[in-house]
């Protein structure tokens, strides 16, 4: 991992210079290139994370069955714990909260590893965002329930992107939307 990171590192610091070593006429081909080699790096290196991440949640959690260790947690355990969040947005506890927590540890419980790891990446750019237009914070956590964090989901109806976005909502926040961008897939 030391080395990967070394690797990487280095990578990104040699990029200006071999922009700078090229001839002016090229500056526009160069920074595409530039682009398309920070797009193809940020994705390889996400899969790599998620790839190593899950992988080992795989091998921890193999033994564990979540459907008999959340049963046996009371309501009032969860209800008590979902109270003492410091958040604006009120938590509260019923039968369909009890069956998403459910949802979520059992039969989404691969998923929510690999969106616990994005959620690191993602979250510190979210809560910027959110607390420069003073939105509440816990907004952040749309991006699982719309998107499950993937920035290239489309729903059947054309929402796009980590918060779901209609072409038209789009549009309506200024987002441009044509057959070349789609800032809705934009974090």
């Amino acid at each position: 991992m030391k080395r990967f990171c070394y690797i990487s590192a280095l990578l990104l610091l040699m990029l200006p210079v071999g922009l700078r070593a090229q001839h002016h006429s090229n500056n526009a081909e160069a920074m595409d290139m530039a682009d398309q080699f920070v797009t193809n790096y940020d994705s390889l290196l996400n899969s790599y994370v998620i790839n190593k991440y899950a992988a080992s949640t795989r091998r921890h959690r193999a033994n564990i069955n979540t459907d008999y260790a959340f049963d046996q947690v009371s309501d009032s355990v969860i209800a008590r714990r979902l109270h003492s969040l410091h958040t604006v947005i009120p938590m509260t506890f019923n039968a369909e909260v009890r069956s998403y927590i459910r949802m979520y540890l059992n039969r989404m419980r691969g998923r929510l590893d690999v969106m616990l790891t994005l959620s690191e990446f993602y979250y510190p750019i979210f809560e910027e965002a959110l607390a420069r237009y003073d939105v509440p914070e816990e907004l952040k956590h749309l991006t699982i329930v719309e998107s499950a964090m993937n920035p290239n989901a489309t729903s059947r109806v054309g929402a796009a992107g980590l918060w779901q976005f209609m072409y038209t909502t789009g549009k309506n926040y200024g987002l441009e939307v044509n057959s070349i961008i789609d800032e809705r897939r934009d974090t």
